[in-house]
């Protein structure tokens, strides 16, 4: 299987660029990363890794530092932290950039998803490390891509992966206030299969609302122009965008009564039994009925 960049290759144990190595895969991300700057000098944001796959590398030195903090997320997070503030004294001595400072966005998905804490004395979240507390121009994007798609992002009964009621809890002493936020509204598995997004997605805006992010992206399936109830969701997520605390009920009627009029509860009927047959399935066959955006339905063994 493929992986992704070493994370370790070229960060010195404090958490710095390495400048005893000659070439690193830190090294080569600067300096890409200072041509594409000066080729688009006026982008507010960068996107930097990583790549879209869940292997990353095992070699010695990314093994120690699993030793050392416990966490995949932390070497990366020590990667971008280094490359961030390489590439803001690179800019601040670059007189066509004029002052600008260079934002880089990371992800915090698949084996970065977790954030690299530990609880203090008295059982608050602390950082595993100083050197993994996001540096002033790193901006951390959280892509709940193993999410059970019919809970929240902060819904206990996520138990299947990493996201639980304290997911953006642990994140916060890593922060500088500046997230986004990235989930789905599809399975990509079976793009025409009823999926219940709306209820949960309400409960998943509001605390990232809460937790300081500044941009979340709905990504649905390619083929949402055909999908029957893809307009509907448009128009509710695009309230929900404005304003995550509004009535995902009351808004779905209003957009069934604009847009069907005369057949509006003939669609009503038949959203809500799909929505209540789902509900059942999790309520009276099994609270864990699982499926992330990637997967095929299935109820999980035990």
């Amino acid at each position: 299987d493929p992986i992704d960049i070493c994370y370790s290759d070229g960060v010195a144990d404090d958490g710095s660029i390495d400048e005893s190595m000659s070439v690193s895969a830190a090294k080569a991300y600067i300096e890409g990363l200072k041509k594409y700057v000066l080729k688009n000098p006026d982008a507010e944001y960068y996107t930097c890794g990583q790549e879209d796959i869940t292997s990353c590398c095992t070699c010695e030195r990314c093994s120690a530092n699993f030793e050392r903090f416990g966490y995949t997320s932390a070497t990366v997070l020590r990667f971008y932290n280094a490359v961030a503030k390489e590439i803001q004294s690179w800019a601040d001595e670059q007189k066509e950039l004029k002052g600008k400072q260079i934002k880089i966005v990371i992800f915090a998905y698949y084996f970065s998803a977790e954030a690299p804490v530990t609880k203090d004395e008295n059982g608050k979240y602390k950082p595993v490390d100083e050197s993994v507390v996001l540096a002033d121009n790193v901006v951390v994007r959280f892509a709940d891509i193993t999410s059970n798609v019919f809970y929240s992002t902060v819904d206990d009964e996520n138990s299947t992966s990493v996201y639980n009621s304290e997911y953006f809890e642990r994140w916060k002493p890593l922060l500088n206030n500046n997230c986004w936020y990235w989930t789905y509204t599809t399975n990509h598995t079976y793009f025409y299969a009823y999926t219940p997004t709306l209820q949960k997605l309400k409960k998943s805006l509001v605390a990232v609302k809460d937790a300081g992010c500044e941009y979340a992206l709905l990504q649905p399936n390619s083929s949402d122009y055909h999908d029957w109830k893809a307009v509907m969701e448009n128009y509710v997520c695009a309230k929900l965008l404005w304003n995550p605390y509004r009535d995902v009920n009351a808004l779905r009627n209003e957009f069934i009564d604009y847009y069907y009029g005369a057949a509006a509860d003939d669609v009503r009927y038949v959203t809500f039994t799909l929505e209540e047959h789902i509900s059942n399935l999790i309520q009276n066959v099994d609270k864990r009925f699982y499926v992330s955006p990637l997967d095929s339905i299935h109820l999980p063994a035990g």
